[in-house]
């Protein structure tokens, strides 16, 4: 069986990007997977929540 691991080819970092995350995930399909510091989780994902949709 084949392991197989994609992602994007780009890196964007600045203020106010994160309320942006929707319009660059949607092309990658309807489900994400990201793995961050318990202090950037804390920070980020109810920013992230706001702007995804469920």
């Amino acid at each position: 069986m084949a392991a197989i691991f994609n992602s994007p080819s780009k890196y964007i970092q600045g203020p106010d990007e994160l309320a942006k995350l929707g319009s660059y995930v949607e092309p990658l399909g309807a489900k994400a997977l990201v793995i961050v510091t318990p202090r950037a989780r804390s920070a980020s994902v109810p920013r992230s929540r706001a702007v995804l949709p469920s």
